[in-house]
C-alpha cells in the first residue's frame, strides 16, 4: 500500500483582463421619452449599454457622486487591476480648454461633484494642478507657496490647500498607472485635445498613452417605443463638428444597434505618448 496521495498543485488562475470604464455612480432607470437626465445619469446609461455589448471583455466602476478623492482613487485602483494592457476610460462630467467656452484654464472633473462651477470642483484636474511644483514647495511635510511663483506671484495658503491634495492624486494615480501596465487612459470630457501642451503634459505625468477629444463630447436620449411595451431609452455619444450646430454630425437615431450607443467615439481624438 502506498502512503497518502500527495495533495495536487492548485494553479491561480489570473482575473481577466478588461476595458474599463469610471463613472459617476448615478442609476438611470425606469425612464421613459420624458425622462431629463442630468450629466451623471447620461454617464451611467451609456456605461451600461458599453458594458452589455460586450461583457465578458468590459467592466464598469462607479464613483459615488459628491464623495471624496479618496473614492475616485479606489476607483482607478479597482480600473487598473483589471486593465493591464487594456483601456480606462474616465466618463464623468465635463472639461474644457483654455479660454474656450470661457474657461480661464484647460480642466477636467474626476470626481463628479453636483455643486458650484467645474473649475471650483475640489476633483477638478487643471493647468494650475499640472503646474503646482512651480508656486509650491514643500516644508516639513506640509506644502507652502514658493517664496516666488511665476511671475514673482506668491499664492495664499488656501490656494495651495486647495491645489495639493489633486497634485498628490495626480501623482498617485501616475505611479498606479505605470506599474498597473494599463495600455491607455480615455477621458470622456469635451474639447481638452484643443489643449495639446496640456495633452503632453498630463501624459507625462500620468506615464500612459493618452486620448483626449478636440470636439464637443455630446450626449442626448433616445426613446424605442414598442406598442403595449415600456419605452426602451437608450443614451446616445458623439464628437460635435460644429459646435454652433451640435446635430449636424449627430448618427442616426432611428437603429438602437448603432455603434453610437454602445461604444466609445474615436473621432476627433488625439493622442498623446507618455
Amino acid at each position: 500500500m502506498g502512503g497518502p496521495e500527495a495533495p495536487k498543485e492548485t494553479i491561480a488562475t489570473p482575473p481577466q483582463l478588461r476595458d474599463v470604464m469610471i463613472v459617476p455612480r448615478a442609476p438611470a432607470r425606469n425612464l421613459s421619452g420624458n425622462s431629463t437626465l442630468t450629466v451623471f445619469q447620461q454617464n451611467w446609461l451609456f456605461a451600461q449599454q458599453w458594458l452589455r455589448a460586450s461583457p465578458s471583455t468590459r467592466m464598469v466602476v462607479e464613483v459615488p457622486v459628491d464623495g471624496q478623492l479618496a473614492d475616485i482613487e479606489a476607483a482607478f485602483t479597482t480600473a487598473i487591476a483589471k486593465a493591464r494592457g487594456k483601456e480606462i476610460t474616465l466618463c464623468i462630467g465635463h472639461g474644457g480648454a483654455g479660454s474656450f467656452r470661457g474657461l480661464t484654464q484647460t480642466v477636467f472633473d474626476t470626481l463628479p461633484e453636483s455643486a458650484h462651477g467645474m473649475i471650483d470642483h475640489r476633483g477638478a484636474m487643471t493647468r494650475e494642478v499640472l503646474d503646482f511644483e512651480t508656486i509650491a514647495e514643500k516644508q516639513n511635510g506640509k506644502w507652502v507657496p514658493k517664496p516666488s511663483g511665476p511671475a514673482k506671484l506668491t499664492l495664499s495658503q488656501a490656494k495651495i490647500d486647495s491645489l495639493s491634495p489633486r497634485f498628490e492624486l495626480l501623482t498617485r494615480l501616475g505611479d498606479k498607472l505605470k506599474a498597473g501596465g494599463v495600455g491607455r487612459l480615455r477621458i470622456l470630457s469635451c474639447n481638452i485635445g484643443l489643449d495639446a501642451q496640456f495633452g503632453r503634459d498630463l501624459a507625462k505625468k500620468l506615464g500612459v498613452e493618452l486620448r483626449l477629444y478636440r470636439g464637443l463630447v455630446a450626449m442626448a436620449e433616445v426613446a424605442f417605443t414598442s406598442p403595449g411595451k415600456p419605452d426602451d431609452v437608450r443614451e446616445q455619444v458623439w464628437i460635435v463638428d460644429d459646435e454652433n450646430d451640435p446635430e449636424g454630425n449627430r448618427p442616426p437615431t432611428d437603429d438602437k444597434d448603432h455603434a453610437s450607443f454602445h461604444e466609445i467615439p474615436s473621432h476627433r481624438e488625439s493622442t498623446f505618448p507618455p
